[in-house]
């Protein structure tokens, strides 16, 4: 039995016409990548919602640079997605092109997870 269930994020029509579902770990994943993913401000109605991550991802990086993101991603978590505990945050960087992954080890329900979000910058 599922003990959570919601909508899949991207809005993917299903069956019968329907959204289609997700429940539990795949359901927080998604909500962790949308998390990490939106910006502060980028709800209208939520401006509070987001990780201000988005700002530092295409900095140089360096361990003062890996700790701030990983203060802020785990701070964004711990407001907004209080079903998991952040373990470890790291960024890793592709020095080829302008795309960085932000990496989230967590625990959901004493498991443990883990979710990548990758940002491009698109200048």
């Amino acid at each position: 039995m599922s003990f959570y269930k919601g909508v899949a994020f991207n809005f993917v029509l299903g069956g019968a016409g329907l959204f289609t579902k997700k429940t539990d770990d795949e359901l927080i994943k998604d909500s962790v990548k949308q998390i990490i993913s939106i910006g502060v401000g980028g709800r209208v109605m939520r401006r509070d919602f987001g990780c201000d991550v988005n700002k530092y991802v295409f900095e140089n990086m360096g361990a003062f640079l890996n700790d701030v993101i990983a203060d802020s991603v785990a701070s964004a978590l711990r407001s907004f997605e209080p079903r998991v505990t952040v373990n470890n945050v790291t960024k890793k960087s592709i020095t080829s092109s302008s795309i960085v992954d932000v990496v989230v080890d967590y625990t959901y329900n004493g498991k443990p997870d883990r979710a990548k979000v990758t940002m491009e910058n698109k200048q």
